[in-house]
């Protein structure tokens, strides 16, 4: 917000005044580390509402005020991930023995996971082709973005299209430029190219996941074929229904394994509605032990 606030300080206080609305607060500046993510992006799913009853909105991707906020996110996002030649020793280790085979599935919008790959010298994909490692975004990622084409300015960066398994078009594209810290610094926050395709969080998400419905359609048949499946230090938020449906289908009359690793001593009873008979948990932070035990034996 900081940030944001220095960038594009007229469309930040437009945020800042429907933050003070949604939370209460009058006139008083809202301290934006004590204010709940989730019902702000409910707020401003409202304005959305608001303006698309009203056909006053930006664009068809969404208000000004949502398009901004997600590439302020987009761009803080960025900033603080590693690129591949300092990439932590254990994520470089969960990259390395991945195979082919292999899908990941996050939820996360940043890029951690494809620079660690890139410092392992390993490919992947979002879906185009089965040659190697599968991720799969659920909730989108800083360097998509709807269309390959900026509403105001020029294309200066370089946009492939996003494919999913079977060759759908999901009308996604994706930068690599955009892993690039270098590569945010010239881009407008409004109707620029960085304009990232975020699912945020709170009850208005509904219409951001119907846009990449394919990509929550062929996910949970991913399960039928797995033995062993790893949740790693994924915080699941009581209301998000999406993420807990998803589970519950992937997961329905499923046998295998399923690993909880999350340091979070609620993390028993917050996954306690999964339908698995063979659930363990391991209440501790993520680490090279085990990565250890994810490796395939010879």
């Amino acid at each position: 917000m900081l940030l944001f606030k220095s960038e594009c300080p007229g469309v930040f206080e437009r945020v800042k005044n429907y933050t003070q609305m949604a939370f209460g607060l009058g006139s008083t500046d809202p301290d934006y580390r004590k204010l709940g993510f989730s019902d702000l992006c409910t707020f401003l799913d409202y304005v959305e509402l608001q303006e698309s009853g009203g056909r006053e909105r930006w664009s068809d991707n969404g208000c000004r005020e949502r398009l901004v906020l997600k590439h302020y996110l987009g761009k803080a996002v960025i900033d603080k991930t590693p690129e591949p030649d300092s990439v932590p020793e254990l994520y470089r280790a969960f990259a390395a023995q991945l195979l082919e085979s292999d899908v990941v599935i996050t939820f996360n919008w940043d890029c951690l996971l494809e620079n660690a790959l890139a410092a392992v010298g390993k490919l992947y994909t979002y879906g185009a082709n089965d040659q190697c490692t599968l991720l799969y975004k659920m909730h989108g990622s800083v360097h998509w973005r709807i269309g390959n084409q900026p509403r105001v300015f020029p294309s200066q960066l370089s946009w492939q299209p996003v494919e999913f398994v079977g060759g759908h078009k999901s009308g996604l594209y994706f930068s690599d430029d955009l892993l690039r810290q270098e590569s945010w610094e010239n881009t407008e926050p409004i109707g620029g190219e960085a304009e990232p395709f975020l699912v945020l969080p709170g009850y208005g998400k509904a219409k951001d996941v119907q846009t990449v419905q394919r990509l929550w359609y062929k996910p949970a048949g991913f399960f039928a074929l797995a033995q062993q499946v790893y949740v790693i230090g994924l915080s699941l938020a009581p209301d998000d229904f999406f993420v807990r449906s998803f589970l519950l289908h992937a997961l329905f009359d499923w046998n295998g394994r399923i690993t909880v690793i999350n340091p979070d001593p609620a993390a028993r009873a917050n996954y306690s509605f999964l339908p698995c008979q063979h659930l363990s948990y391991r209440l501790e932070k993520f680490a090279l032990s085990h990565v250890k035990e994810m490796q395939p034996s010879s």
